[in-house]
C-alpha cells in the first residue's frame, strides 16, 4: 500500500502532531508499506527515507497548494492514499481535491479537542468545507472524536478513533533513589499558550519553601515571556529552560515528577512517554489528557487552578514512596499505547476505504 502523508512540518523541534506523523512514517516503512511524507515548511529529513520538504517559508501562502500538487505528482495514484495533518495543510489538500488535482482517496488526522476556528461562525463554515473533502477522519482519542463530532455532527459517520501511539523508550521502569534532593519536576512541551506553562510557574512559586528544581524542555514564541515571569516570581534560579531537546530519554530518566498543565490536548503524548519512564504525572483535567493519566492514579487539576497544582506537586515532593507507586502504575498503563499498534490501526483504516481501487 502506498501512503503519502502531508503535514506543515515533520521537524523534531515541533509538537506532538509532527512527532506522530514522523513516527508513523517510520513504522509504516517497517511494516512494508510504500510510505512517503511531505512537509510544506523547511525541515531536515535527517536521512528519513521517502521524506521531502518543500521549503515553503509560509505554509499559509496560497501558492503552497501549487507546490504541493507538483510534489504529489505521480505519487497520489488512485490506488494510494493521501493523508493530511494540521491546518493549513488540510486546507491545501481540500482545494486540490475540489480542483480535481488529487485522484487518490484522502484522509486526515484530527489532533485536538479544540481549535480557535470553532469559536467563529465563518471559520466553522470553512472547517465544514474542509472536512467534506476527506473520506475518513482519524481522531487521536475518543475525546477528540467526541469534540469534533459535537462541533460538526455531519462528519460522525466517517470519523473513527485511531488512538495515538508513543515511543516507549523504557522496557523496565528506571530506578530512582527516594533521597533525590531537590526533586526534579520536568515538563516537555512547546512554549505556547496551549501548554499553560505560566500556571506551572505560578504553582511552583506557591511552594517555593519546598525543595524542587524545574526543567522545561521545549521552545517557542513564549520563551522570553516565561523566563521573565520566572524572574518576576523570584524562582528563576530554580527553573531551567533547555530549549528544544531532540532526545528526552535521559531527562525522563533523571526526573522525579512530570508536570503537564495544558489548557487543551488531543492526546497527551508527552504524558504517555513520562508514564513509560515510571514518572508520576501531575496534569490538567482536560479531555485527551486526564483519561490517560487519571486511571493510573495520577492527580488531575483544573487548568486554571494554580493552588490545586501547587498542592498536588507539594504532596508528591513530600512523598517519594507515593511517587514510586504512581510511577509503577503509570509504567504498566503506558504499555497500551504502543506506536506500532497505532500504525497497524492506520493501515486497517486505509485498507477499509471503499474508494480504494486496490489494497
Amino acid at each position: 500500500m502506498r501512503v503519502v502523508q502531508v503535514i506543515n512540518s515533520f521537524g523534531l523541534d515541533r509538537g506532538g502532531a509532527e512527532r506522530l506523523a514522523r513516527g508513523l512514517h517510520s513504522d509504516l516503512l517497517d511494516l512494508g508499506a510504500d510510505a512517503h511524507i511531505i512537509a510544506l515548511e523547511p525541515c531536515a529529513t535527517d536521512g528519513l527515507k521517502n521524506a521531502r520538504s518543500l521549503g515553503i517559508a509560509n505554509p499559509r501562502d496560497p501558492r503552497a497548494a501549487i507546490r504541493l500538487a507538483r510534489a504529489l505528482g505521480s505519487l497520489a495514484t488512485p490506488d494510494s492514499v493521501v493523508h493530511g495533518h494540521l491546518f493549513p495543510t488540510i486546507l491545501h489538500l481540500t482545494m486540490l481535491r475540489r480542483a480535481g488535482r488529487i485522484a487518490a482517496p484522502c484522509t486526515m488526522t484530527e489532533h485536538n479537542t479544540w481549535n480557535k476556528r470553532r469559536d467563529s461562525w465563518l471559520w466553522r463554515r470553512l472547517d465544514r468545507a474542509i472536512y467534506s473533502q476527506f473520506d475518513r477522519i482519524a481522531a487521536i482519542s475518543t475525546q477528540t472524536r467526541d469534540a469534533l463530532t459535537t462541533a460538526h455532527p455531519q462528519v460522525a459517520a466517517k470519523t473513527v478513533t485511531v488512538r495515538n501511539g508513543a515511543a516507549l523508550r523504557f522496557v523496565t521502569p528506571p530506578e530512582r533513589p527516594d533521597t533525590s534532593t531537590p526533586p526534579t519536576i520536568l515538563t516537555v512541551a512547546r512554549l505556547a499558550r496551549a501548554k499553560n506553562i505560566e500556571t506551572a510557574l505560578a504553582a511552583l512559586h506557591q511552594i517555593a519553601d519546598r525543595p524542587w528544581s524545574y526543567v522545561v524542555a521545549g521552545d517557542g514564541a513564549l520563551r522570553p515571556v516565561l523566563e521573565a515571569r520566572a524572574n518576576e516570581l523570584g524562582i528563576a534560579d530554580r527553573v531551567t529552560f533547555l530549549g528544544n531537546v531532540t532526545d528526552v530519554t535521559e531527562l525522563l530518566r533523571s526526573a522525579d515528577i512530570f508536570l503537564l498543565p495544558s489548557l487543551w490536548e488531543g492526546f497527551g503524548l508527552a504524558a504517555v512517554e513520562a508514564m513509560n519512564a515510571a514518572l508520576p504525572v501531575v496534569a490538567s483535567d482536560v479531555p485527551g489528557l486526564s483519561d490517560i493519566v487519571a486511571p493510573a492514579g495520577n492527580p488531575v487539576i483544573a487548568p486554571d487552578d494554580v493552588q490545586g497544582f501547587a498542592q498536588a506537586l507539594g504532596r508528591l515532593i513530600d512523598a517519594p514512596a507515593q511517587r514510586s507507586q504512581l510511577g509503577l502504575a503509570g509504567f504498566e498503563a503506558a504499555k497500551a499505547y504502543d506506536k506500532v499498534g497505532m500504525a497497524r490501526d492506520y493501515l486497517a483504516m486505509w485498507r477499509d476505504l471503499p474508494e480504494r481501487v486496490a489494497a
